[in-house]
């Protein structure tokens, strides 16, 4: 998930080299909207807090979410549950920590620079041939 705080020149790069060298699905939040160009193969569309949509249904059945640059000043892209139903991974990329609250409590955090930290995530997944699908 590409969220407000990837905006910025390096994490642009880096993150289109993520998607485009692993082949790994995306999608946006409002304001992450435009990091990588919509016409993007890999591109799943914008996070809203609809329900049934294409969009929510990949999420609802991804092992892992990576959420690059996530702001809590946007709606959330997705619910997270503190009981049994949480099956997946969520991992918090971004300059600060997370700001945890009833729905967004990731499991992961990297806190730093986001464009190194995408740096490597691509380059262990490459070395690990790891594949993705929907």
């Amino acid at each position: 998930m590409i969220g407000a705080g990837a905006n910025r020149q390096r994490s642009i790069r880096a993150i289109r080299q993520f998607v485009d060298e692993t082949g790994i699905y995306f999608f946006t939040t409002q304001m992450g909207k435009g990091v990588i160009d919509e016409r993007h193969p890999q591109y799943l569309g914008c996070a809203a807090l609809s329900s049934e949509d294409y969009l929510n249904a990949a999420v609802g059945v991804a092992d892992v979410i990576i959420n690059v640059g996530h702001d809590t000043v946007e709606k959330p892209p997705f619910f997270m549950y503190s009981d049994a139903k949480e099956e997946r991974t969520v991992i918090h990329l971004n300059f600060y920590p997370a700001l945890v609250d009833n729905v967004y409590f990731p499991q992961v955090e990297v806190v730093g620079d986001i464009a190194n930290a995408i740096w490597q995530f691509k380059e262990f997944l490459i070395a690990e041939n790891l594949h993705f699908d929907v």
